[in-house]
């Protein structure tokens, strides 16, 4: 059957009750369950061909005669085209992929309330571990030196985690959305990349203010507002690095093995668990292309750096002399972990660089990367 339904589907009970054999509806009957009952696509099934009856009918004709005068017609007109690829301006997509994704980011509490709690209870949980760490011995540095390494990296590989299924996800929708023209890649990810932002920001403030001051970090504002600028950027490339897997991989379980690839030879060559000067020069470059190397490096001189004669010093022994000698903590810092104040800003605007990388990562993924299997 091809024609309009009519009302409470008349046209359609009508053509079906006009076949021999066709059993009457009853008054209160739905049309749409009878059809189904009567064609044998519910309990019974029906030895009708109602393929051939449809093929013989006067309805079939007229369908035909409909057809052949829509085909002349369409010889006489240019073919159909469209000025613009997409229905509505870029400005127009960029608002309603916003409100969609804020909506949806409200709606995922697995999500985003369970990275904002984390945040908070890693935070207590390393400050009350390491409660008012001093840095007036040699272990004590080591171990606010690690503390401060443990809170970065550990945190990000948390984001990194918590974001695979939403994007993975996320991912799914995008592909039909996209082959429907609904959106521009570029609009997509700008606005996936943006509504990041302020759950990144809240979560870097549950873990910042707990552990910064209860593991004892300088108390100087400057030096706070640095400390938490650095750690931001770095749990946001992680979480953005995440992004960018997920919708340039195949599935979830490649994206988490990949990875855990790239974040353990981070771990490993960022100059905390093996100093630079002390990694082959054949892997010396997992060093310098190394986002957690720069986290390091603002995080420590930012904490360490002091100048003047009141600065915090530090007893120790000299492994060249065998003697003990007293120096300042940072001096201390730079010559076991490389640190340079001098070079913070430069360390800085070095992970703005790969922040931005990672979006672009995510732009081109989105834009030319598809992994759909129909």
């Amino acid at each position: 059957y091809f024609g309009e339904l009519g009302d409470r589907g008349t046209n359609l009970v009508n053509y079906l009750e006009a076949i021999p054999g066709t059993p009457p509806i009853q008054p209160t009957a739905n049309p749409a369950t009878w059809m189904l009952e009567v064609i044998g696509a519910g309990v019974q099934s029906s030895d009708k061909d109602f393929a051939s009856i449809y093929r013989s009918s006067q309805l079939c004709q007229s369908n035909s005669v409909i057809l052949e005068t829509l085909e002349r017609s369409s010889e006489k007109h240019s073919k159909l085209e469209f000025e613009e690829k997409f229905a509505v301006p870029s400005y127009i997509q960029f608002r309603q992929i916003v409100i969609k994704y804020n909506r949806t980011y409200w709606r995922s509490p697995s999500y985003n309330l369970t990275r904002l709690l984390l945040s908070l209870v890693i935070a207590l949980l390393l400050g009350s571990i390491y409660w008012q760490v001093s840095d007036d011995s040699e272990s004590g540095v080591f171990s606010k030196t690690a503390v401060m390494f443990l809170a970065s990296v550990f945190m990000g590989v948390i984001n990194y985690n918590t974001v695979i299924p939403m994007a993975s996800s996320e991912r799914a929708a995008y592909y039909r959305e996209r082959s429907a023209n609904m959106y521009s890649a570029f609009v997509y990810a700008v606005a996936f990349i943006l509504v990041e932002i302020p759950y990144l920001i809240l979560s870097s403030l549950l873990f910042v203010f707990p552990f910064y001051f209860m593991v004892g970090l300088s108390s100087d504002l400057g030096k706070f507002v640095s400390w938490y600028l650095v750690y931001f950027m770095e749990t946001s490339f992680m979480t953005y690095f995440g992004i960018f897997l997920a919708v340039s991989l195949p599935n979830q379980e490649t994206t988490t093995l990949l990875g855990s690839l790239f974040i353990s030879l981070w771990n490993l060559f960022c100059g905390f668990m093996a100093p630079k000067d002390d990694i082959p020069a054949v892997w010396k470059f997992l060093y310098y292309f190394n986002p957690f190397t720069y986290t390091i490096q603002c995080l420590l001189s930012s904490e360490y750096h002091c100048k003047g004669d009141n600065c915090p010093k530090i007893k120790y022994l000299d492994r060249g002399t065998g003697k003990m000698v007293e120096d300042k903590v940072y001096n201390y810092a730079v010559r076991f972990f490389g640190l340079d104040y001098d070079q913070w800003w430069i360390y800085f605007m070095i992970l703005i660089i790969i922040l931005c990388v990672s979006w672009i990562g995510i732009y081109l993924s989105l834009r030319f990367v598809m992994h759909a299997t129909r």
